[in-house]
């Protein structure tokens, strides 16, 4: 069984994927743990402001839309390997855990720092 919130933040629950850092004005409007992969939608203040978080044992089940990304390369967070990527206004960030046997991708029309600072702040274990 699993959690679905909608609008609002849920207490942190043990081996949930919730950011611990969020930017000022994010909430976490949508957390879905009770599918593959685990959905997380971070809302800004503005509300085209957002970031799409999905987490996965299964790296077929993170899509990576690679069509018109103008710039890639590659990044380290928390300590694994990953990649940064651009397409239009969106930074892309994948990463993995040191054990590589946890993905996760995020798609947000924040700046790269903030991002990354997100990615950082989830515990893929």
């Amino acid at each position: 069984h699993g959690t679905t919130t909608e609008r609002g933040f849920q207490a942190h629950l043990e081996g949930t994927f919730i950011p611990t850092y969020l930017p000022e004005g994010y909430y976490v409007a949508s957390y879905f743990d009770d599918r593959d992969p685990v959905r997380i939608i971070l809302q800004g203040a503005e509300q085209e402001d957002y970031a799409i978080i999905s987490v996965s044992t299964d790296k077929a089940k993170i899509m990576l839309d690679s069509e018109d990304i103008s710039e890639t390369r590659p990044i380290m967070i928390n300590g694994a390997m990953g990649e940064l990527s651009k397409k239009g206004g969106l930074t892309i960030l994948f990463w993995m855990n040191e054990d590589e046997n946890m993905m996760a991708i995020m798609n947000t029309n924040l700046e790269e720092d903030e991002a990354i600072k997100i990615a950082e702040s989830i515990n893929l274990m």
